[in-house]
């Protein structure tokens, strides 16, 4: 076995853990996934840093909270300040290789710094077999195991497969075999649900639309499930899997019908956007059949990285953003889980430019959750605060903010107290103000870590007039 292994991380963008056998479904969507899940670990409470791609891969990529690396809706490029995961690999000597078919994960993201190998798949969508990169990304996989095959060097390699993203289209013979009742014609229709939001939507949504827009998911997940068994197949019979850290997650889900008028991701953080499968399979680390119902995050991908190499400075730069699922399976678990949404600057611009009929003022607001256990506190930049109980109420349909203040209030102190621990950057545009010159040290702390503005130094805001 290798002293360093080999590193295979898999992002099904959008992809829900509901119809992953893994995660409780019996229908057989996933039987690639689920195999490498009895084979390795299953992480049940995993969340997602960003309720869209490109936050969530940003810290990914970073292994850092968005209010950290700042690459939002407002920013939609990683700064250089923050080292990317790939950028530190290549230092410590692998073959790093990404490639993507998602145009968030893109150098015009900056989220490719560090690979020393980067492709960007782009298959135009609406094409005859509906494919959208997905086979072409797998080919490219394929051809550089197979040409690096025989290197000492431990490869990483990062790809995000953008099929399982809306609309939900898989090719033949995915789509008939799981929607068979819906023609291509209708599956189209279906997929126009709005632009993220409708306020025309029907509430609750017909159960055959449901339905059917639940079976059309399923067979794109059944698509890429097939896609990646080829990977793994192939690793499996050229003897490199138990030399490999496999990692199989998503980016973020979608709400289907949990939430009208929300439709897709984005503009909210409720857990149909922000829970998402993690499975992990590499038997030297990891005991095969294991199955946590601890917190996790997807960027605790990178500290468990750094963590198997004893990459000690690379683990202290997180901080305690990225916890490692070593500790997490040793007992050593993460306190809490973040979501964060800034406001949608990237999505009013996209609506003007395409010039439709869209009111985003009621959208308009930043988001942050906060999970502890089973309790999750949604803070709110407009002031309409949420509070779930996970437990009894896990499609966060009952707002208990109302008759749990005291509770919220202590989430909600808690969430402070991590943003005042952990860096907190804005890199949208500068703040005008000129009445607030002479604002306290404190005061000036607490609008920066709720992302208001990005001050410089707290005791010497910076202005722009």
């Amino acid at each position: 076995m290798r002293a360093q292994p080999n590193v295979l991380w898999i992002v099904m963008d959008s992809q829900r853990p509901h119809n992953l056998g893994a995660y409780g479904d019996q229908r057989g969507v996933t039987p690639v996934l689920d195999r490498l899940a009895a084979e390795g670990a299953v992480f049940e409470c995993t969340t997602s840093a960003g309720p869209w791609c490109l936050p969530s891969h940003a810290s990914m990529m970073t292994g850092h909270y968005a209010s950290t690396h700042g690459a939002d809706g407002r920013c939609e490029r990683l700064s250089e300040e923050y080292p990317t995961i790939a950028e530190e690999l290549t230092e410590l000597g692998y073959a790093t290789v990404g490639m993507s078919n998602n145009a968030y994960m893109s150098p015009s993201s900056a989220l490719h710094r560090g690979f020393l190998d980067w492709s960007y798949v782009k298959t135009e969508q609406g094409a005859p077999d509906d494919d959208e990169g997905a086979a072409q990304l797998v080919r490219q996989m394929l051809a550089w195991l197979r040409g690096h095959r025989n290197d000492a060097q431990p490869f990483f390699m990062f790809v995000n497969i953008n099929d399982t993203h809306t609309p939900y289209l898989a090719p033949e013979p995915f789509r008939s075999r799981w929607a068979p009742d819906v023609s291509r014609e209708e599956a189209l229709a279906l997929n126009r649900q709005g632009f993220f939001a409708d306020p025309a939507r029907p509430s609750p949504m017909p159960e055959d639309v449901r339905r059917n827009i639940y079976a059309l998911l399923d067979g794109e997940t059944a698509y890429v499930d097939h896609l990646i068994g080829r990977v793994v197949t192939y690793l499996r019979e050229a003897g490199q899997l138990d030399d490999t850290l496999v990692v199989v997650t998503s980016d973020h889900g979608d709400v289907i019908e949990e939430h009208p008028p929300y439709w897709n991701h984005q503009l909210t953080v409720f857990e149909a956007v922000a829970h998402v499968p993690l499975i992990v399979r590499y038997p030297a680390a990891f005991q095969p059949g294991t199955r946590s119902a601890a917190l996790t995050q997807t960027h605790d991908v990178v500290a468990t990285i750094y963590d198997l190499l004893g990459a000690e400075r690379q683990l202290a730069w997180l901080g305690e953003s990225s916890h490692s699922l070593r500790r997490t399976l040793n007992g050593d678990e993460r306190t809490y889980a973040i979501c964060e949404f800034a406001f949608p600057v990237n999505m009013l611009e996209r609506i003007t430019r395409r010039g439709l009929e869209f009111d985003l003022r009621p959208y308009f607001r930043a988001l942050k959750s906060y999970r502890r256990g089973n309790w999750k506190y949604i803070w709110a930049s407009d002031g309409r605060d949420m509070l779930f109980d996970l437990a009894a109420d896990p499609r966060e349909q009952v707002n208990l903010i109302d008759s749990q203040r005291a509770l919220a209030r202590t989430l909600y102190d808690e969430l402070d107290g991590v943003l005042s621990r952990i860096p907190v950057n804005d890199y949208g545009d500068w703040m005008v103000t000129e009445y607030m010159k002479g604002t306290p040290r404190a005061s000036w702390e607490k609008i920066r870590r709720w992302g208001y503005l990005r001050p410089g130094r707290a005791d010497r805001p910076a202005f722009r007039n």
